[in-house]
């Protein structure tokens, strides 16, 4: 336990009525943490492995983790995508910049190399078109959890749906509730989709087990926007979101490791 000289004087989040928006100013440090996660993540899959540390050192133990890593970067990408339709409600616009931000990386660096691979060394315009298209993933022929295109599938997709989703958790009703109904449907589906595709399932599911993790970090952009205080969360009224703080901390603490379906080591 923290005492409160340590709370006063500590890490900002430990602090005392401190403001959800300190998120918000250390959100790019987070990406960054996600990103060396994954990073590190596959460094190991590939044998890299501080084996001087021994194979139970925190650091190894942390790298095999990196799953989460994942699940951060979507969380804080909900946030983000808060921020940033609240701020300009136009949808054309909005998908316009998000899609601006993501394809012309892709399309140079792997567009080039599916050029090479796909056209001049196997002569195959179908397999080139179905990568440069990004419905590989979708089609389940390829472009899965192995080679990173998984994620940009999906997170275009969920661009494409975040207006409605916006609308459908903010525009009236209660948030809280609206989330936690689109969380339950969003795991519930993965559970009939595992069960009547399974094949289906097999290469889909690292990006759909992601749908919950992704729509709770929209929802937290609005907490984190309107700037809303760690303790406000304690009050009566709260009971929801404080059962997801406390949820979340349990999480960050290592005692649980929520996922609807084993990942095993995918990301």
């Amino acid at each position: 336990m923290l005492s409160s000289e340590h709370a006063a004087n500590g890490l900002p989040f430990f602090r005392r009525n401190v403001s959800l928006r300190i998120l918000s100013k250390y959100r790019n440090a987070l990406f960054g943490i996600a990103i060396l996660w994954i990073i590190m993540l596959h460094g190991a899959r590939f044998g890299v492995y501080l084996g001087f540390l021994g194979k139970s050192n925190p650091i190894n133990q942390f790298m095999r983790f990196g799953t989460v890593g994942v699940d951060l970067f979507l969380f804080l990408s909900g946030m983000g995508l808060y921020f940033s339709f609240s701020k300009n409600k136009e949808i054309i616009p909005f998908i316009k910049r998000r899609f601006v931000r993501i394809l012309p990386t892709v399309f140079l660096i792997s567009g080039i190399w599916w050029f090479y691979y796909f056209i001049i060394l196997n002569n195959n315009l179908a397999d080139f078109l179905k990568r440069i298209s990004l419905l590989c993933f979708w089609l389940g022929g390829g472009g899965g959890a192995n080679n990173g295109i998984w994620f940009v599938s999906f997170i275009l997709v969920f661009y494409l749906a975040y207006p409605y989703i916006y609308h459908y958790l903010f525009d009236k009703g209660n948030a809280l509730l609206r989330v936690l109904i689109a969380m339950t449907c969003a795991i519930v589906f993965n559970y009939l989709l595992a069960y009547v595709d399974p094949s289906f399932y097999k290469v889909t599911e690292i990006a759909f087990s992601r749908i919950p993790v992704t729509l709770f970090g929209c929802y937290f952009g609005k907490l984190v926007y309107d700037g809303r205080k760690i303790n406000s969360m304690n009050r009566p009224g709260n009971s929801g979101e404080l059962c997801l703080y406390k949820t979340g901390r349990w999480f960050c603490n290592g005692q649980a490791d929520f996922q609807v379906w084993n990942r095993g080591q995918e990301a």
